[in-house]
């Protein structure tokens, strides 16, 4: 939608396009794009909560001053009672893994996964088995972390027909195409 501005037509353009555009560039790694992308669309909604969100999600990717831009906005949303959520707590444990603050980062997935009554939703479960697994104290909390991510996928393999894969497909399913595949332990065939 276009409207005049001083004989001049002016493009409206919404923060949700634009975050597309910038997860985009961000997705072909291209931070320098969507930082370019960012700035032009901070100079017409300067404090927009979206472009809040895209400028953390640039630090992220970049590592733009050891994240703290990152861990700055999400400990503000998570300080509003009414925008705090398991995917704010998660995404700031994120940040603190990055930024080496294994504990806290380990705290936050705990308080996520209380906030979703117990039930650890797929980025929170990654996110604490890398936390489990970069900790050096306890080793065994990442194994057991990675059981819980494994027996989805064995309950998977159980119920599907590798014929009805194989169908879908189109692949080789043969013996010696398995045997070219690495062993992956959770994985054997």
């Amino acid at each position: 939608m276009a409207a005049m501005s001083c004989g001049k037509p002016a493009l409206f353009v919404l923060p949700h396009s634009v975050a597309i555009i910038i997860q985009i560039y961000l997705s072909i790694h291209r931070p320098d794009l969507a930082r370019k992308e960012f700035e032009r669309a901070k100079r017409w909604a300067e404090d927009d909560l979206l472009l809040q969100l895209i400028e953390a999600s640039i630090g992220l990717v970049t590592g733009k001053d050891s994240y703290a831009d990152c861990h700055s906005f999400y400990t503000e949303q998570l300080a509003n009672p009414s925008l705090s959520s398991p995917h704010l707590l998660t995404a700031r444990g994120v940040t603190r893994l990055l930024r080496g603050e294994i504990a806290g980062a380990k705290s936050d997935f705990e308080e996520a996964v209380s906030q979703q009554g117990g039930h650890e939703d797929a980025e929170t479960l990654a996110a604490s088995v890398v936390a489990a697994g970069l900790d050096v104290v306890n080793k065994g909390e990442a194994k057991q972390l990675w059981g819980c991510v494994c027996i989805p996928l064995s309950r998977i393999r159980e119920h599907s027909s590798w014929s009805n894969i194989h169908a879908s497909f189109a692949l080789p399913l043969t013996a010696d195409y398995y045997r070219s595949i690495p062993h992956i332990p959770w994985c054997s065939m």
